[in-house]
């Protein structure tokens, strides 16, 4: 399709009644630090679709090109209780589903890693979104993520986007040994380390041959990277082998690949609800205005348990939340409030199935000049992961404007150079393998006339006629 229609497109998706620029910046008093959680899910788990199973671990990036959001989740492929694999692995693999008991195990075929991958969403107001009816990035035969690809976070820099995952493969990998000729490089264990991808388009992925940290045990996940200057800086958490607890790890590189040792940023014990346990760092940063500005924001995970009550998998959790840590890099980061959580989460009688409710699975964090944003996973009382958000904006300001949201990458006060933002209305041409292909009338989507039919949605204005992911669907070769 022409690129001049796809921006007009996707333009017609972009007019919200009543929102104007919102104030300008100002610190939030006590009472913003605490989330607001919006009441309706994001994305839930759909019947027939590859993310039946559930959506979980989002990350999300404003892609200036498209002028909309895209957000990246993993999902469970197969197994399902009461699914044929074979037809779930050909839903999401097509023609080249891989054998399924490859990863999944057991008598009735519901054990083993499974199958898992990554699928992609797009919104143009952050609130409502529209999946790609096709995973973007799913397990590879032989590879170091042959069973699966989870724990996504993903930076968009100049026209590029950046992912890192979680790598897992087959049990078994190495039947002659660890030491076997054929035994591969990253190991023979079952969970291989973070893996790395990157792609023009977010649809047609390169992937490293071996993972860029290898970690060879399944304690650890939930990678967050951003750029400071010309470092790149990484958190992830990691258990250590005394009493099994996370705490929060950080290493950098000089590009998205050669990361150095992994050192420990935050050990539990910090505060009173994250006694136990932090895990699921999530980082953003923002440009400095001064010399005193810290670059680096956390959203991080915490959970305090009672150790006289547990059951062969866990311990009671108490107490438990989300709070945000600050520094100037993510070598050194000190709790704001560190007894304050910004989020504490329902220990009597939680409402699995409400947003914000239970604990927080996965989140991704999005910063908006001094105020915050994140999409985060919840899992519901039928096990599947849903997609939900939380704000310390008022909820009346959602939805928000975009020009202020981090990129995740940026500049420290002694690093920043200061940017061009005089307004040229010039809008950048999509990339030739965008992967954008234009609906045919008649066909596949709706008459060319009157494509665009607006309808209100939670209060939004959303298009409810046009199936918007043929904008967005990847183009698949001729067999």
């Amino acid at each position: 399709m022409s690129m001049r229609y796809a921006f007009t497109l996707l333009a017609t998706l972009s007019a919200v009644p009543g929102v104007t620029a919102w104030a300008q910046s100002q610190e939030p008093d006590a009472s913003e630090n605490s989330f607001k959680v919006w009441d309706t899910w994001l994305i839930e788990p759909e019947e027939g679709t590859f993310y039946e199973a559930g959506a979980g671990s989002p990350s999300v990036v404003w892609d200036p090109r498209l002028e909309a959001y895209v957000m990246f989740f993993e999902t469970r492929f197969a197994p399902i209780p009461d699914r044929d694999p074979q037809v779930l692995l050909q839903r999401a693999f097509g023609d080249d589903a891989p054998p399924v008991d490859r990863c999944i195990k057991g008598e009735e075929q519901l054990s083993g890693p499974g199958y898992w991958g990554i699928g992609r969403a797009f919104s143009r107001d952050g609130v409502t979104w529209l999946v790609d009816p096709d995973p973007v990035l799913v397990p590879e035969t032989d590879s170091y993520y042959d069973c699966v690809v989870a724990h996504p976070t993903v930076v968009l820099e100049d026209g590029t986007y950046h992912m890192w995952f979680k790598g897992q493969q087959r049990p078994g990998a190495c039947p002659d040994g660890d030491d076997a000729p054929d035994a591969p490089p990253w190991g023979c264990k079952e969970y291989t380390g973070i893996g790395y991808a990157s792609s023009s388009n977010g649809s047609d992925w390169e992937v490293t041959e071996r993972p860029v940290i290898n970690l060879s045990v399944s304690t650890f996940g939930f990678p967050s990277v951003v750029k400071l200057d010309d470092t790149w800086w990484m958190t992830l958490h990691f258990r250590d082998a005394g009493r099994g607890l996370y705490d929060i790890y950080q290493t950098s590189a000089p590009n998205p690949r050669d990361w150095g040792e992994l050192s420990v940023v935050i050990r539990r014990n910090v505060a009173d609800w994250a006694r136990d346990e932090m895990f699921n760092p999530s980082m953003n940063c923002r440009d400095a205005t001064s010399s005193q500005d810290l670059g680096v924001v956390t959203l991080s995970g915490g959970r305090a348990r009672d150790f006289s009550q547990c059951t062969e998998r866990e311990c009671l959790v108490v107490d438990a939340g989300v709070g945000q840590l600050f520094g100037a890099t993510p070598e050194v980061m000190v709790f704001n409030r560190a007894n304050t959580p910004a989020f504490r989460w329902e220990r009597e009688n939680p409402g699995d199935d409400m947003p914000g409710q239970a604990d927080w699975r996965h989140w991704d964090l999005l910063l908006l000049d001094r105020h915050s944003v994140t999409y985060f996973s919840q899992k519901g009382s039928d096990g599947r992961n849903r997609i939900g958000m939380a704000t310390s904006l008022p909820l009346s300001q959602i939805p928000y404007v975009a020009d202020e949201i981090s990129d995740k990458v940026c500049r420290s006060w002694e690093g920043r150079v200061r940017p061009d933002t005089s307004d040229t209305g010039f809008a950048p041409p999509l990339p030739t393998d965008s992967g954008f292909v234009e609906p045919e009338c008649g066909k596949e989507g709706p008459d060319c006339d009157g494509c665009a039919s607006a309808g209100p949605a939670s209060g939004l204005p959303f298009l409810t006629a046009l199936p918007l992911w043929l904008l967005f669907r990847r183009r698949r070769e001729d067999a």
